[in-house]
C-alpha cells in the first residue's frame, strides 16, 4: 500500500504475539512493515494473507482479520471481526433500483459515480445500446481498479466496532461504533475525512469522502456522495445521494436523489422519486403504488422544489422547478412547464398558483445559502451548476407564460391534474415575464462585459435538460450518447460529462443571445445600443420588482401575528422586544447580504446603460 515494503515476522515477534492472545492460522501469510512493533497488537486472530503497515495498533479483534492489507497509523480496537471474502467486490457492480421500485432504471454502483452519470443511466433506458455501452465501460473500470483485498487506508480509526466484512475503507476514515458493514467502499481523505457512528447498519454500499454517516442510520444497497450527511435512525435502500444531501430520521425507497436534497423529519417517507435541491416538510410523504401491477410509478419534483408539512403526492407526478407542494394531491399533477408556483389543496382539488414563488425571500436564501454549504474537500465528483434561472428553467418559464397568455381570461382554467383560479393567470404571466426580463438583462449585461457576442453553435437554442444538477444542451447530451461506441474508458465519458460543467458559463450566453436574437427578430451583432438599452432596462425594472417582492415577503416575518408565541403574557410590546432580540440582528444581516447582491446588480445594469447612453 503506498509503496510500503512488507517482510515475514520474525520467529520472536510471532512468540511475543502469541503471548498478547494473538494467533494465526498461518504465521507465514503475516507481513509487516519495517517500523513494527508487536507489542501493540494484541487479542486478534489473523487468517489469509495480512499486512500490518507502520505504526499499527490493533487490541481485541476476537473474530479475526481475514485478507485484510491495512496501511500506517491504523487503530483497531474492540471490533468484532474484519473479513474479506474472496472475490468480493465492495460494493461495486451493485445494482441500484432507483424511481421505479420494482425495477427497470438500475443504476450499477462504481466508485466515484456521479449525479449526471446517474441520471444518463437511469432516464435513458429507451436507449438501450447506449445504457448496455454505460455499464460495459464501468464494468471494464471496475475491474482495473477493483483490489485483490480488502484495505484499511492509513491513518484510519476503527473502533468498538460490530461485523465488519469485505470493505475498502480510505485514508483516515473514523469509524466508530458502527453495528455491520459488508460489501462497501469507504472513500476518505486526510483533507476530507469520513465518518460512519455508532449503530449504522450497511450493506452493499459505496461511500464518498467528506461524509457522515451515524447515529443508527440503515443503509442497502445505497450510494452516498461527496459531503454527505445520513443519521438519527434515516433508512434507506436503493437510493442514490449525491453531493451534500442531508438525510435524518426518516426513510427513503428507490429514490435518485441529486445534490442538496435534504430530509430531516421522522415520518417523511421519499419513494420511487427523484430529487435535486429538494426540502421536504416532515411527514412528507408519496405513492408509488396503484395496487395493480405494483410500484411501477415514479414521480419528478425538478430543481429547488419544497413539500410543506403532511404534502402527499400520489405518483406518476411532475413538478416544475421551484414550486412548493402543500396538501394532498391525488391526480397526478405535471407542472413542468409552470415553475415557481405553488400547489396547494382546496376541497380535493389541486390549486395551481403559477410564478408565486417568484415572491419568495426563501428563493433568494436558497440560492445564497447553497454554495456556502458544499462540504466537499478537494476534488469534487459532481459538476453542480447553483443557478436559478438555467436556460432548461427558462426553457420553462417561456413555455409557462405561452401557456398561461392562451388561456380564457376570466374564468378557473384545468391544466394537466390542476386548477389555475383566474385572478392567478394574469399574476403568473407577470411573474413570468419579469423572470425572463432578469434573466435576459442579466446575461445581456454579461456579454457587454465580454464584449464580443458568443460565437454560433448549433443545438444551442432550444432543447435543455438537467442532468441531476447539470442543466445541459440537449444536443450536446445527445452528442456523447452518440460517440459511446467510440469511448474506450469509463474516464473518456467523465470526461464528456465534465466538459458540459466546464462549457456552461457560454452555453448560457449563447442560449440567451439566440434568445435575444430571435425576440428582437435580427442576429446579435446587428443590436443597435437602443437594443441592448431595453434589455438592460428591464432587466433593472425586473431585479427592482423581484427584491420588492422578496422585502414584503420578509416583512411577514416581523408581523405582529408572527409574534404571538414569543408572548408569555397579553404585554404586545414585550413579545416585540422578545422577537427583536431573538431575530433581529439575523433577520437584518440576512436580509443586507441579499441587498448587497441587489445592489451590485443593479449597478452593473446603470453602468452599461451610461456607457450606451
Amino acid at each position: 500500500m503506498n509503496g510500503t515494503l512488507y517482510r515475514p515476522l520474525t520467529d520472536s515477534e510471532i512468540t511475543l504475539l502469541e503471548s498478547n492472545g494473538c494467533s494465526a492460522a498461518d504465521w507465514k501469510r503475516v507481513e509487516v512493515a519495517e517500523a513494527f512493533f508487536p507489542e501493540r497488537i494484541r487479542h486478534c486472530r489473523f487468517s489469509g494473507t495480512v499486512r500490518l503497515g507502520n505504526h499499527v495498533s490493533i487490541d481485541g479483534v476476537p473474530g479475526g482479520i481475514e485478507n485484510y492489507e491495512i496501511g500506517d497509523h491504523v487503530i483497531i480496537q474492540n471490533t468484532e471481526c474484519l473479513i474479506c471474502h474472496p472475490g468480493s467486490r465492495f460494493g461495486n457492480g451493485t445494482r441500484v433500483s432507483v424511481l421505479i421500485e420494482s425495477g427497470g432504471r438500475e443504476v450499477p454502483l462504481f466508485d466515484r459515480l456521479t449525479a449526471p452519470l446517474a441520471w444518463l443511466i437511469a432516464m435513458n433506458r429507451h436507449r438501450t445500446d447506449a445504457v448496455r455501452r454505460i455499464e460495459e465501460l464501468i464494468r471494464s473500470e471496475t475491474e482495473m481498479t477493483l483490489p485483490g483485498r480488502s484495505r484499511i487506508g492509513a491513518g484510519s480509526r476503527i473502533v468498538h466496532c460490530g461485523m465488519l466484512t469485505d470493505l475498502c475503507i480510505g485514508e483516515y476514515a473514523r469509524i466508530e461504533g458502527a453495528a455491520e458493514l459488508s460489501n462497501g467502499t469507504i472513500n476518505s481523505r486526510a483533507e476530507a475525512p469520513t465518518t460512519i457512528g455508532r449503530g449504522v447498519i450497511a450493506r452493499h454500499f459505496i461511500v464518498g469522502d467528506s461524509v457522515e454517516i451515524t447515529d443508527y442510520a440503515l443503509l442497502e444497497n445505497c450510494f452516498i456522495g461527496q459531503g454527505c450527511r445520513i443519521g438519527k435512525g434515516f433508512s434507506a435502500e436503493n437510493s442514490l445521494f449525491f453531493a451534500n444531501c442531508e438525510c435524518y430520521r426518516g426513510e427513503a425507497c428507490s429514490v435518485l436523489a441529486g445534490p442538496y436534497t435534504v430530509t430531516h423529519h421522522k415520518s417523511t417517507l421519499l419513494v420511487g422519486g427523484m430529487f435535486s435541491f429538494y426540502n421536504a416538510g416532515s411527514n412528507s410523504n408519496q405513492s408509488n403504488h396503484m395496487y395493480r401491477l405494483g410500484p411501477m410509478h415514479q414521480g419528478i419534483l425538478e430543481r429547488g422544489c419544497k413539500t410543506g408539512s403532511g404534502s402527499y403526492l400520489l405518483f406518476p407526478a411532475r413538478i416544475g422547478a421551484f414550486s412548493i407542494v402543500k396538501g394532498r394531491h391525488y391526480h397526478h399533477p405535471d407542472t413542468a412547464l409552470l415553475p415557481f408556483s405553488y400547489l396547494i389543496e382546496e376541497n380535493g382539488r389541486t390549486v395551481l398558483l403559477p410564478g408565486a414563488t417568484l415572491r419568495s425571500i426563501g428563493l433568494s436564501r436558497d440560492l445564497r445559502k447553497w454554495p456556502e454549504r458544499d462540504r466537499r474537500r478537494g476534488e469534487k465528483w459532481d459538476p453542480i451548476i447553483f443557478d436559478a434561472s438555467t436556460p432548461y428553467v427558462v426553457e420553462q418559464l417561456l413555455a409557462g407564460l405561452d401557456i398561461l397568455q392562451n388561456l380564457e381570461p376570466g374564468t378557473d382554467a384545468a391544466y394537466r391534474g390542476t386548477v389555475i383560479p383566474a385572478r392567478q393567470i394574469e399574476r403568473g404571466i407577470t411573474y413570468y415575464r419579469t423572470a425572463i426580463d432578469f434573466y435576459l438583462g442579466t446575461l445581456a449585461a454579461e456579454l457587454l462585459d465580454e464584449g464580443i457576442p458568443p460565437a454560433p453553435q448549433p443545438g444551442i437554442t432550444t432543447g435543455w435538460l438537467d442532468a441531476a444538477g447539470l442543466p445541459a444542451p440537449q444536443s450536446q447530451l445527445e452528442h456523447i450518447i452518440q460517440a459511446l461506441p467510440q469511448m474506450h474508458s469509463l474516464r473518456e465519458l467523465e470526461a464528456a460529462l465534465t466538459q458540459l460543467y466546464v462549457q456552461y458559463d457560454q452555453n448560457n450566453r449563447t442560449y440567451a443571445a439566440r434568445l435575444m436574437s430571435s425576440r428582437a427578430g435580427k442576429t446579435i451583432d446587428e443590436f443597435m445600443p437602443a437594443d441592448w438599452t431595453e434589455l438592460l432596462k428591464n432587466g433593472e425594472m425586473a431585479a427592482e420588482a423581484l427584491w420588492n417582492w422578496q422585502q414584503q415577503d420578509a416583512a411577514k416575518e416581523a408581523e405582529q401575528r408572527m409574534q404571538i408565541g414569543y408572548r408569555p403574557t397579553a404585554d404586545t410590546e414585550q413579545a416585540e422586544r422578545e422577537f427583536e432580540a431573538i431575530h433581529g440582528l439575523s433577520m437584518a444581516a440576512a436580509l443586507k447580504k441579499l441587498k448587497k447582491d441587489h445592489d451590485l446588480l443593479v449597478e452593473t445594469f446603470r453602468r452599461h446603460l451610461e456607457c450606451l447612453a
